[in-house]
């Protein structure tokens, strides 16, 4: 309606070493809710580290859940999400 607040809000994802980090704000800047979801790491000779892409999308479906749910608002109401991973990320797709 005009002249009404329109209730927004956005999500950011943070996928690092040890897990993904979710937090839900609002248009002013005010974290609302937010959720940690840990995954697996396995580290290799040659100071390398892996992950399993499929546990990385799990974390974020959990943590965005549970970011919102803390935040009590309905999750048609996030209008943006912006995502953040460690650097050097590779994911091979196929052979």
């Amino acid at each position: 309606m005009k002249g009404e607040e329109r209730l927004a809000y956005y999500l950011t994802a943070d996928g690092g070493t040890e897990s993904l980090r979710a937090r839900l704000y609002d248009l002013q800047g005010t974290c609302l809710g937010q959720k940690a979801v840990a995954y697996e790491t396995r580290f290799a000779p040659g100071a390398r580290a892996e992950q399993d892409p499929e546990d990385w999308w799990e974390a974020f479906v959990a943590a965005t859940r549970g970011a919102i749910a803390e935040a009590g608002v309905a999750p048609a109401q996030v209008e943006a999400i912006a995502y953040a991973t460690t650097c050097c990320t590779v994911v091979a797709l196929d052979a």
